[in-house]
């Protein structure tokens, strides 16, 4: 999400609590599916970079995402457990078209992303293959649309933001392999080439953020798909939240949203 990009705007960062629903499928563990809940904390920051001329139009903004996630999936039969934990960080710039909209508080954006992502899982009665790893580094292309507004004495602004994984390379265990065999020696292999063609994962958000006189708050709802393949293994996770937060900046006094 992004504030129509104006010079001297201060670093920004907007910290989220997540929580939904979640289908997961991993055929390393388990040709079941899976589903239930999950919670995570995310916090984004952006900041404009930074012009020569002062009070002039920032056309240019990076971004960057940490994000930390608990899961806890049963099947649908309710016999088996899987528990997991997420850890993901992103960077990204953005190039914003707002000088050529020309509509006030009107903002389309797009720039390059790139996100590492480390997922564990554990299976509670597998015993033969009690652990899975997902490791994914993808650029993505980052897209996104805001409005803002001002009503009195507060303001507020709608979102929209998607990104898309393009290319990257991925961790995937051979059939069968152990990661007993993995901790002797990874081979060429477990790691493979991603592209759209073995590796999708598309993530969007829809906010709408207030901004009274002493804080300002998000609320909204975020989907995200991944699916990924290789060594005749499937890979699959979906999920869908409503988002609540907080946003705040390092300037000493609240400033209105842009618009």
């Amino acid at each position: 999400m992004l504030l129509t990009p104006l010079m001297g705007l201060e670093h920004e960062n907007t910290l989220t609590l997540s929580w939904g629903g979640i289908w997961q499928e991993d055929q390393y563990l388990s040709p079941l599916k899976y589903s239930n809940h999950y919670l995570s904390i995310q916090n984004q920051w952006r900041q404009p970079l930074l012009s020569k001329q002062k009070d002039s139009l920032c056309l240019w903004t990076h971004t960057g995402t940490l994000r930390i996630e608990g899961q806890r999936l049963y099947s649908p039969q309710y016999t088996n457990m899987m528990y997991g934990l997420l850890l993901e960080g992103g960077w990204g710039a953005e190039y914003n078209f707002i000088h050529l909209i020309g509509v006030r508080g009107f903002n389309l954006f797009l720039g390059p992303y790139l996100d590492a992502l480390f997922c564990a899982r554990q299976h509670a009665t597998n015993v033969n293959k009690p652990f899975s790893f997902d490791i994914i580094l993808q650029t993505y292309a980052r897209l996104g649309v805001a409005y803002a507004f001002a009503h009195k004495q507060t303001s507020y602004r709608i979102g929209y933001t998607a990104q898309l994984g393009l290319l990257g390379c991925m961790f995937i265990p051979e059939y069968g392999q152990s990661y007993y065999e993995i901790s002797q020696g990874v081979t060429h292999g477990d790691f493979h080439f991603a592209s759209l063609n073995n590796c999708i994962q598309f993530r969007q958000r829809l906010c709408f953020d207030m901004q009274f006189k002493r804080s300002a708050w998000t609320i909204g709802v975020e989907h995200f798909y991944g699916n990924q393949h290789a060594n005749s293994l499937l890979f699959s996770r979906q999920q869908v939240a409503i988002v609540i937060g907080t946003i705040f900046t390092s300037k000493t006094t609240v400033r209105k949203f842009d618009y």
